[in-house]
This record gives C-alpha cells, structure tokens and sequence, in this order.
C-alpha cells in the first residue's frame, strides 16, 4: 500500500500547479478546555511528516496546538478533494526557522515584530492602530533585512491519523481512512 502521506503531497503538488486558490491554505482546529476554535491559517509546506505551518507563540491558538486534540483540514475545491489530519505538533528548531525567515513575505515578518508589543489576537483601540504600528515598524526597518524575531514559530504535524475524501460525480464520494499503527499505516474505506 502506498503511503497515503504520499498520495496527500501529490495532490498537494496538483493543487499548486492547477492554481487551486486554496492550496496554501488549511484550517486548524483546536480544543482549549471545552471551547472549540478553527481558524484558516497559511499552509507553508507539506513534508514527508505531515503540513507546516507558521504560527507566533502570542497567539491564543499556540498552547492549545502544542497540548494536542487539533485537527488540520485542506480542502483543494480544483480537485473536489479534502484530508482530514490529525497527529503530534513537532516545533521546528531555530536553524530551520532562520531558513524559512528568508522566504517570508515582510508584512508576516513585521507582524511577528508587531505581536511582541501586541499580542495575537489583542484588542485594537483603534481601526487605524494596526496601519500606524505597522507604518512604524517600517520605518524602523527601512533599507534593512527585517531581522528574525524569537516568537516566530513553526510547527509540522507528524501525521498518524489521515482521513480522505473525494467528489464523485454519482454522489457516491470515496472515504477512506488512515490511521499509522507502530510505523505501519492501516487503511479501511468508509461510508461516505
């Protein structure tokens, strides 16, 4: 059986090349306490482990992610196909961060900046606080490399719960899930 990390990377690849607009792009799901939280966030990559995301440790999502019970879901409309992904959050260490730093656009780069005096998710006083901090933030920077921020974080989901589904025309859709078992992943359809 073909390891269905494989299949998820390939249509993953599929989805770039065809445009799909939702291909750098997932939602996380998070449990903290009994409140469920989903938000969409930029899908960086997908390794052979399982989708990266980059996320601040401000961010009210951050602990709840790293406790566990989160769930990732890519849906690529191109293809009609979506995964549902479960597993353990490995936190990328500072060398592979200060590579990923290189390719972030710089607005993410200034909001990392921004969250060390504001908070993810923080009350704004204002609607034009967010512009005039930014502004500053870019000024401070101008003609500079905008250095990399500690609080900056990435996170691959080490995959061991993979549930997939795809459109049929009959409207009999294909289910099938994936769950790794002691390194060896065990698959059985399900009813869609």
């Amino acid at each position: 059986m073909q390891c269905p990390l494989e299949s998820l990377i390939s249509h993953y690849r599929l989805a770039l090349d065809e445009g799909d607009t939702a291909a750098r792009y997932c939602s996380v799901a998070t449990v903290d306490g009994q409140q469920a939280s989903t938000r969409t966030v930029v899908l960086r990559d997908i390794s052979a482990e399982g989708p990266m995301i980059f996320i601040n440790d401000s961010s009210p999502k951050w602990l709840p992610l790293l406790a566990g019970g989160s769930e990732v879901l890519l849906f690529w409309p191109s293809q009609m196909r979506q995964y549902r992904l479960r597993g353990t959050w490995q936190v990328l260490g500072e060398d592979e961060m200060l590579e990923h730093w290189q390719n972030k656009p710089d607005a993410a780069k200034l909001l990392d900046h921004l969250y060390q005096r504001l908070p993810q998710s923080s009350t704004l006083t204002s609607e034009t606080q967010l512009r005039e901090e930014l502004d500053g933030l870019l000024q401070r920077f101008a003609g500079a490399d905008i250095p990399f921020v500690g609080n900056a974080r990435g996170v691959v989901l080490a995959v061991d719960y993979l549930e997939s589904w795809c459109a049929a025309a009959d409207g009999v859709h294909q289910r099938r899930l994936y769950r790794r078992l002691n390194g060896d992943w065990l698959s059985k359809p399900l009813v869609p």
